[in-house]
């Protein structure tokens, strides 16, 4: 692998591919701000969504209630406490969700970063083999962010498919400079289980498609992420 990064040429910049709104920094910073506050602002209709509430209900009277001398079970419930405990946990597990897909994005960047410099690097041997090493460290980071969402969402949706068949042979060539291909196929897959998310946490649809239910789904794209970042991530 040190000899395939070595001989391939500067240039490919996957940083531009993923930044190339051309918007002055200042710009994307204001932009940034405002796409988080609406998100935040989102939370009030993820509050909502019927299947998080129920989750979350059924939990809090499971732990309310006590089994009887007849082996039946007894309930202590008030229902106005009920509903705004459901709140409470509703809104942590959304926060934190969107915590978990901001922590999958930077590590995605990071990987980007670091593609970018062992592709334009003209430093010693030893840097490059310091490059090599972060950039494996930054894969771990990602696999492991991909995991914990997908645990995330799986809390809610666990009857969705979990796994496929997915073995894609890795390409080592000058004509795929640093796994470009790859790359750029998992920041798809981020882009696209992000949309599905937040169009079903913080939307005030909440609508389960068919694809949620059986085929290709937002548990498999996080599980793509995963193991193509681990099959990177070994080859290294």
């Amino acid at each position: 692998m040190n000899r395939s990064i070595s001989r391939l040429s500067p240039g490919w910049d996957l940083k531009g591919f993923l930044w190339k709104s051309g918007l002055p920094v200042g710009w994307f910073l204001i932009a940034v701000l405002l796409i988080s506050s609406a998100y935040s602002e989102s939370i009030g209709y993820g509050l909502q969504n019927p299947l998080l509430r129920a989750h979350f209900r059924k939990r809090l009277i499971n732990m309310a209630s006590a089994p009887d001398r007849f082996g039946g079970r007894i309930y202590r419930i008030d229902l106005r406490s009920l509903e705004r405990d459901v709140d409470r946990l509703a809104t942590h597990y959304l926060r934190e969700l969107d915590k978990k897909i901001a922590a999958l994005r930077h590590s995605y960047d990071e990987v980007a970063t670091l593609r970018q410099a062992l592709l334009t690097t003209e430093e010693d041997l030893q840097t490059r083999r310091r490059l090599l090493r972060d950039w494996r460290e930054r894969f771990d980071d990602l696999e492991d962010s991909a995991d914990d969402l997908k645990d995330a969402v799986r809390l809610i949706l666990p009857w969705v498919k979990g796994k496929t068949d997915f073995n894609p042979e890795l390409l080592i060539t000058a004509d795929n400079p640093a796994f470009e291909t790859e790359i750029v196929y998992i920041g798809t897959q981020i882009e696209q289980a992000e949309k599905r998310i937040r169009e079903f946490f913080f939307t005030p649809n909440h609508t389960v498609t068919l694809a949620e239910l059986s085929g290709d789904n937002v548990v498999i794209q996080l599980f793509r992420i995963e193991k193509l970042s681990k099959q990177i991530k070994t080859s290294l």
